[in-house]
């Protein structure tokens, strides 16, 4: 069989630049964004769009070339999203929280052409700014308070106001399979990786977006996911596929939950992302479950508790449990709820829920889990095997970095590293990193224990709001179990109310041998850095044995 030949009637280029000039036509006046500067119609941000494309091939961006992004959510982040890639540029998306060091790091492995940065940003990383000048790196700054101080810095709203804006978004894609992003992950610990993957890729996984949160023109797209992560998880262009509204806030709005949760109450929001722990701060602050009924709510990047679980069905809000990777552009798998749960005890249906799911419709059938032979593992709930992945929306492999793409992508599969069961509905649930699987000792030999299981249990003690379990390697042998708790008062240890409570639940192999109570570090998408725990368990095991 021949190939389709691309120069023709029945094939076209897959790239998430033609949502907004066919969403431009369809809902030209309709309300694309809403932000603190006003209403922005889908005609209008298709113009700004445009203008901002053509202004970055004007200033020399071309095929390839990187533009790296330091901003808030905000318009301009969702514009870059459209005209970056238009311009034939990759996107660059930073965590702008950070330390400077880590993205001068990033910003030179890039070799950044531009930069568009938030006007706050200049200040917080002003020490970086003579160094990429020197480079040749041109900035372009959102919100410039002082036109015409710097003439080195570039006022973005200038840079639109200069061009005609006439170019289709599209007119310069010659090949779906060109990379249209970057994003660096390091996931919990090790050295950052350039995550690179297509327009086609972009294309599908947002189609997969709409069909996973069910986004339709009249959704309110309510943003508290950081838009550096993963590209926002693709919702930025899913959002505009279908015509709903994107509803944003300032950051310092963000920062007080109260008050974020009053602006989506006001803005009959329909739709929320986000990390578990900020679910839970939202959540928290909902009076009853009148308000916001029905809200349908993504959240990943860490496993919910079955506490919060239980609190979402208390509230009736949609709780869409979904698991994904950089790698895999976002979410990938997703809880699809059966059609016989509603019927099932409250308990019966938190366990369902806890687990990460089934492959989304975008990621047809090619999500395995798999033992160290690369064969499939028993559909039986228990044995335990790695996730892998092949598909049209995996990454292309990391960025310059040939031995790190070698090592995850293996005869045509993306290895997770994220250990999971796989019951006999066929929904995965994942037990534990590769690299987390603790392994202890126990009176007829060696057992690898989930760290997950042990969180769950310990997160549904009612003085517990957050639980984080590490395996200590102190001497010869296995290694001691060690959880970390952050509860819900501030108080005296528990640890021995919670000694007893995990031993009416788990065999004696699985509980802790020690309890420490702090705030547990994360990274920005809510992961706890479990590396740190380690090395923070060992400072407090000493000094309590000495």
């Amino acid at each position: 069989m021949k190939l389709v030949n691309r120069d023709t009637h029945c094939f076209q280029e897959l790239s998430p630049l033609t949502f907004l000039e066919r969403s431009a036509k369809v809902y030209s006046s309709g309300v694309a964004v809403v932000h603190s500067g006003g209403e922005v119609s889908y005609q209008e941000l298709l113009h700004r769009c445009r203008c901002l494309s053509s202004g970055l091939k004007e200033m020399g961006v071309g095929d390839g070339d990187r533009v790296a992004l330091i901003l808030h959510n905000g318009l301009a982040a969702i514009e870059s999203h459209f005209a970056v890639p238009s311009a034939g540029g990759i996107i660059v998306s930073l965590n702008p929280k950070i330390d400077s060091q880590a993205i001068s790091k990033q910003l030179t492995f890039c070799d950044a052409k531009i930069l568009i940065i938030s006007e706050e940003f200049v200040h917080s990383f002003g020490s970086l700014f003579s160094a990429l000048i020197e480079k040749g790196v041109q900035i372009i700054v959102v919100g410039l308070a002082k036109k015409g101080t710097d003439e080195q810095l570039i006022d973005y709203e200038a840079l639109l106001a200069k061009q005609v804006g006439d170019t289709h978004l599209d007119a310069f894609i010659v090949n779906e399979m060109s990379s249209i992003a970057i994003n660096f992950t390091s996931g919990t610990t090790g050295e950052p990786k350039g995550v690179e993957y297509s327009h086609r890729a972009a294309y599908l996984h947002a189609i997969g977006q709409v069909l996973m949160m069910n986004l339709t023109r009249d959704s309110c797209y309510f943003w508290t996911l950081p838009m550096f992560h993963v590209n926002g998880w693709g919702h930025m262009w899913a959002c505009i596929a279908t015509g709903a509204c994107q509803f944003l806030l300032d950051e310092s709005e963000l920062n007080n939950i109260e008050h974020t949760f009053k602006r989506m109450v006001n803005s009959n929001a329909t739709h929320i992302a986000g990390a578990p722990r900020l679910v839970k701060s939202i959540a928290d602050h909902a009076a009853d479950k009148n308000e916001l009924k029905g809200l349908t709510i993504l959240t990943g990047g860490a496993a919910p508790t079955p506490s919060l679980i239980e609190q979402m069905l208390d509230l009736e809000f949609n709780l869409v449990h979904q698991y994904g990777l950089s790698e895999t552009c976002g979410p990938l798998l997703f809880c699809e709820e059966g059609k016989q749960w509603n019927k099932l005890t409250k308990e019966k249906l938190v366990a369902k829920k806890l687990r990460q799911g089934v492959p989304a419709i975008h990621a047809g059938n090619g999500v395995r889990v798999v033992d160290e032979h690369m064969k499939d593992i028993p559909s039986d709930g228990s044995s335990i095997g790695e996730i892998v992945i092949r598909g049209n929306t995996v990454a292309k492999g990391y960025y310059k970095n040939k031995v790190a793409t070698d090592t995850a992508f293996v005869d045509g599969w993306f290895h997770t590293g994220d250990m999971a069961v796989v019951h006999d509905d066929s929904y995965i649930e994942i037990k534990d990193r590769l690299k987390d699987l603790i392994y202890v000792e126990t009176d007829y030999g060696w057992e690898n224990i989930s760290s997950i299981e042990i969180e769950n249990t310990i997160s549904s003690h009612e003085d517990v709001n957050d639980v984080a379990v590490v395996g200590v390697k102190l001497g010869e042998g296995g290694e001691c179990l060690v959880a970390f708790l952050e509860l819900k008062s501030a108080g005296e240890s528990i640890a021995t109310e919670l000694d007893e409570f995990c031993r009416e639940k788990l065999p004696d192999f699985k509980v802790p041998k020690y309890y420490f109570n702090m705030t547990l570090p994360k990274t920005a998408t809510g992961k706890v850095r479990k590396n740190l725990l380690v090395d923070e368990a060992r400072k407090r095991i000493l000094n309590e044995d000495s």
